[in-house]
């Protein structure tokens, strides 16, 4: 059967996906030569590019020395190529060699700059100044437009009407009256996808400033509606109370009974009564309304009939119109200032020539939309005919639509296109990834008939056990999840978690299944009531790792092969302060504790930086003494010194200090006038951070964040102390790689990793929370008013009964899809050893929590069809499930690892340059000289082309045609050809009998070259001639003595050497 041209690999973690897209990328560049020109390989994030690159100039290495038949990848290329091993290793050299040699036509790239590329090219149509800057600091973008906004308010009377009701509203409701922070936090949904899906709708309702008004005034009469129809049940219940004699307390729960509940309607802020789930058992269930016991049970069913069943209905149905106007209400004040953000942020991408990393998707949807895809290829200047996706999992509906035209358009031309992605690892929607994309979207857009699917079902990563482990997990918890999804959020059709997760049963490696070690799972579940010690959950874990981390090592384990996954940064930085503490609380430990995060190492922690930024505080405004004591505290304490009163006394200074604050006061005007960097490097060379030793990682990457901010911003002072306010807290240290010590990582972060051990010491967090405030946007229609908006709502339970409930809904689904993909890429990172802590919950309450719906699994899994089921493996007294055993003969074994070197020394500039001295000024005697230069150039020039004195005329002749003199100038070159041919010497280097070789290249082993300006070999000797102009300089000599010793060798003859100085006429004689 032929191979389909559009090749899907659905790939799970560690079926080998790099390798099948190298093989695949392969199998098409070794086509020809040049045929890798015609490839574009996206990938998700740099490190991944980088990766690729390598694995296939790596490969193409190996296989232009070496090719194995027997090895699956060298048969595959054999056999698809139709070439013998002779052919590939000419194929792999050629390619290699076209690849070196064109590097910049390796297209092996990132989405976002592949786009970026595209948009460069478009600049023109889409009204970009051709220099524009990539703006990637959208936060900082928002926080002026925001600012602009506030300042227009004095200008713009709608405005000032606005937010002072906005203000006013805030206040009311008891929140903070801080228009800015809520502006922001609604303004930054301008740069998400889901946002501009609806954009041109939105833009087209925000035009008109009444429309806002509008939306307003009709959530506040539907309100008044409410409000009154609630009043009016609330008369109808007492009404039918009265008629009936009953007092409320006469129905079924008595001075409790829920009957009160018909007391509490009307009040403005909540109109009806909240019903419980209790409460809402009693609709349509008139049996419960009474106690058996009760002497009123036919007035209450007299009750029951006349209307208060009804009334409770109609609780039901007027809270969700109630629901409905309340989530429209909350954001219409920040969405009526969304027109001015909007016009800000085009004026302010204007003004400073920006484009959003956020805006090139949509500016090429809009390009490719409607217009030949040809076209567009052209524009780039690079036609590619094969695309190759990786990750595409994460790959965003705006990215699909804007490369669907490309792929369309390879395809139809009959060329072979490939996607690789795991819908289960994806875990960026929060960024615009489209997982349905590749679950079933790009299938039914480019058409089944031209799609091969292929499912890399084999784990190489991982030992049997882990493989197991996770087949159990992923086959029960999808079943699981959407039995709740179905009775706590009303989600009717939630089979996308099971579609999702159809494809996740993994076979193990024949490699792995041989081990001798089967891999170990173990997860302990921590109920604070059973530990010795009482304790928070968080502190208990923390408390177990150091031993956990000992026994690790115990069994063979180097730290570099352990890594720590947590959801949050906060968890990060308690597992990193837990670990150097336990290592500085015991010093002679033959145990190592070294932990590497991204995630928590932050510099703005260090007592270097904070040195360094109070000296720079101080130095901007010399007045602000607590910088300038705070600066000398945090060198105390780096010093281990004594921190006393001395050290604050605004009069005094410590002894230990005296000489920083000599240097720094003498320094002090000096950093003023030096550029930032600069500035930066003295204060750390006053302070003497770098002589103590300490944090040294931490004062680079310091330096780091002054070079970035100097690199795109006016390098001073206080523009850059502005800039640290907002961005000390994003800034961590970056170490590279090779050093032995244990990872600390996001899950997110993890993504495309591997580690021997992982450890998930904080296994739990909220599947579904609506705590944070996040924003959806939601058609809303009224038909009866004409009514028709696209609305940010910020989610709540409240949702769930509103008009808006369809929304809540997917949001849900969404969120336990995140959830459970967050899990399986926690879980599959793991090769050996998967060690996690979960809290555990004596009586179950909701469900809304993945390590609830990990307690629930491990105590009821059982699974006939495959021989794991996890209820064996646990123990209900200990509350720990484990499967696997330690091997026997796993001993510890811990060699003292070496660290790459690192360099972290400074030198000053000003110490290492030194300034070349140039020779004239501007006298008439410099000008003279300088004169005399061009001249020795010219007549330089002119004795390289010629070959005796007739001909040095001629070519002077020709650069007076050419305008290179005039005619005053040719006149003085002229007398000093002349005058140099009067010479004996050198008229006989010229015309002679003898081969003469002008600017002849001597080519060194290594491929380096020298270049004699004359050579002239006579029958007897050979003659090395070197022109020079200027002043005499020693080290010529040594230059004609090196051709000397060349020429001499490679034409075994002995050799003279001369140095012939142009302007003076001079003529030395080089001695061997």
């Amino acid at each position: 059967m032929d191979q389909k041209p559009f090749i899907i690999y659905k790939s799970s973690a560690g079926s080998g996906k790099t390798y099948t897209l190298t093989l695949e990328y392969l199998k098409l560049a070794l086509q020809s030569p040049h045929a890798f020109k015609q490839i574009l390989a996206v990938t998700f994030t740099n490190k991944a590019t980088q990766e690729m690159k390598e694995r296939i100039v790596e490969e193409l290495k190996r296989l232009r020395n070496h090719v194995n038949p027997d090895e699956k990848m060298d048969s595959e290329l054999l056999s698809s190529l139709k070439v013998d091993e002779a052919g590939l290793k000419l194929l792999a050299q050629q390619t290699l060699t076209a690849i070196l040699h064109d590097y910049g036509r390796f297209s092996v790239s990132t989405i976002d700059s592949f786009f970026q590329k595209v948009v460069r090219a478009f600049a023109r149509e889409i009204d970009l100044n051709a220099k524009f800057d990539v703006e990637l600091d959208q936060t900082a973008v928002l926080e002026r437009v925001v600012d602009r906004v506030v300042m227009l308010v004095m200008e713009d009377e709608f405005l000032h009407k606005w937010l002072v009701d906005y203000a006013y509203e805030q206040i009311q409701n008891g929140k903070s009256w801080d228009i800015r922070r809520n502006i922001r936090g609604l303004g930054q949904q301008i740069f998400q996808e889901d946002f501009k899906k609806y954009a041109p709708e939105i833009k087209e309702f925000l035009k008109d400033k009444e429309n806002i008004t509008l939306l307003q005034s009709f959530v506040r009469e539907r309100k008044n509606e409410i409000v009154n129809l609630s009043k009016e049940l609330g008369k109808q219940a007492e009404a039918i109370r009265i008629t009936n004699g009953l007092e409320w307390t006469d129905f079924a729960g008595g001075s409790r009974s829920f009957a009160k509940l018909f007391e509490k309607f009307g009040d403005r802020n909540q109109p009806l009564p909240i019903l419980s789930d209790s409460q809402q058992g009693k609709i349509d269930n008139p049996d419960s309304w009474f106690s058996k016991s009760s002497k009123q049970i036919d007035a209450i069913l007299s009750a029951y009939d006349q209307g208060l069943n009804q009334i409770l209905h109609q609780i039901l149905v007027l809270t969700g119109k109630w629901n409905t106007l309340q989530a429209i209400a909350k954001n219409s004040y920040v969405y009526g200032v969304f027109r001015n953000l909007l016009d800000e942020l085009t004026l302010i991408k204007d003004e400073e020539n920006i484009l959003l990393i956020s805006d090139a998707n949509e500016f090429l949807k809009e390009i490719t939309k409607g217009n030949d895809t040809p076209f567009i290829y052209e524009k780039v200047g690079n036609q590619y005919k094969n695309y190759l996706i990786d990750e595409f999992q994460d790959t965003s509906g705006f990215q699909w639509d804007s490369f669907k035209p490309l792929l369309e358009n390879s395809l139809g031309q009959g060329h072979t296109n490939l996607l690789v992605g795991d819908v289960k690892q994806s875990i960026y929607r929060w960024r615009g990834g489209e997982m349905k994309l590749l679950l079933s979207q790009v299938e039914d857009e480019i058409g089944k008939e031209s799609i091969q699917l292929e499912n890399l079902d084999t784990n190489f990563r991982s030992l049997p056990n882990i493989i197991n482990f996770n087949n159990a997990v992923f086959k029960a918890l999808p079943q699981a999840m959407e039995q709740v999804l179905g009775s706590s959020y009303g989600v009717e059709n939630a089979q996308i978690l099971s579609q999702a997760y159809a494809d996740s049963f993994q076979k193990i490696s024949p490699k792995k299944e041989k081990s001798a070690f089967k891999g170990k799972v173990k997860l302990e579940f921590i109920d604070p009531k059973d530990e010795e010690e009482v304790g928070k959950f968080d502190e208990i874990v923390l408390g177990k790792l150091p031993e956990q981390v000992m026994e690790l090592q115990d069994h063979g384990y180097e730290l570099e092969d352990i890594a720590f996954l947590v959801r949050t940064r906060s968890e990060g930085e308690a597992i990193a302060d837990c670990m150097m503490n336990y290592a500085a609380e015991h010093p002679d430990t033959a145990y190592s504790f070294d932990v590497l995060s991204d995630e928590s190492m932050y510099l703005n922690k260090s007592a270097s930086v904070k040195a360094l930024v109070s000296g720079f505080n101080y130095l901007h405004n010399p007045a602000d003494k607590v910088q300038y004591k705070t600066m000398w505290y945090y060198l105390a304490v780096l010093m281990d010194a004594p921190v006393d009163h001395e050290l604050f006394a605004l009069d005094k200074m410590p002894v230990f200090l005296e000489k920083q604050v000599k240097q720094f006061q003498e320094k002090e005007i000096l950093m003023l006038q030096l550029p930032l960097m600069e500035a930066l490097e003295e204060l750390i060379k006053v302070l003497g951070l770098m002589e103590l030793g300490l944090e040294k990682a931490y004062i680079s990457g310091f330096k780091e964040a002054v070079y970035d901010f100097t690199a795109n911003n006016r390098a001073d002072l206080s523009g850059f102390l502005e800039w640290w306010e907002i961005n000390q807290t994003k800034r961590t240290v970056k170490i590279p790689d090779g050093h032995n010590a244990m990872r600390i990582l996001t899950i997110h972060k993890s993504k495309g990793l591997q580690f021997k051990v992982v450890m998930m010491p904080f296994l739990k967090w909220t599947i579904f929370d609506i705590t944070k405030g996040n924003v959806v946007w939601s058609p809303f229609e009224d038909r009866e008013k004409g009514l028709s908006a696209i609305i940010p709502l910020t989610l709540s339970g409240d949702l769930a009964n509103s008009d808006f409930s369809a929304t809540y809904a997917d949001e849900a689904t969404m969120a336990y899809l995140d959830s459970l993909n967050m899990l399986y890429v926690a879980l599959t990172r793991a090769e050996d050893v998967f060690f996690g802590f979960i809290p555990y919950k004596e009586k179950i309450g909701s469900p809304n929590s993945i390590e609830v719906q990990l307690q629930q699994l491990v105590q009821s899994h059982t699974d006939p069809e495959s021989n794991l089921s996890l209820i064996s493996y646990y123990d209900s007294e200990s509350k720990v499930f484990e499967l696997g055993e330690w091997p026997v003969n796993q001993v510890k074994s811990i060699l003292p690892g070496k660290s790459p070197e690192l360099r972290w020394a400074y030198k000053n500039w000003a110490e290492v340059l030194t300034l070349k001295k140039y020779a004239v000024d501007f006298s008439m005697e410099g000008i003279e000289q300088r004169k005399k230069q061009k001249f020795g150039l010219i007549v330089h020039e002119i004795l390289e082309l010629s070959a005796d004195k007739a001909s040095a005329l001629q070519n002077l002749q020709s650069f007076y045609f050419e305008g290179r003199l005039n005619e005053e100038e040719k006149q003085l070159v002229e007398q000093q050809l002349e005058h140099l041919f009067m010479d004996s010497l050198f008229a006989s280097w010229f015309g002679t009998k003898g081969i003469l070789l002008a600017e002849q290249g001597i080519l060194l082993p290594g491929g380096k070259q020298k270049r004699p300006d004359r050579i002239i070999l006579n029958e007897n000797e050979a003659v090395i001639v070197d022109f020079k102009t200027g002043e005499a300089q020693s080290r010529y000599a040594n230059q004609v003595r090196e051709y000397m010793e060349l020429v001499s060798k490679l034409s075994q003859k002995p050799t003279k050497g001369y140095l012939c100085y142009l302007e003076t006429g001079v003529i030395e004689e080089v001695n061997a």
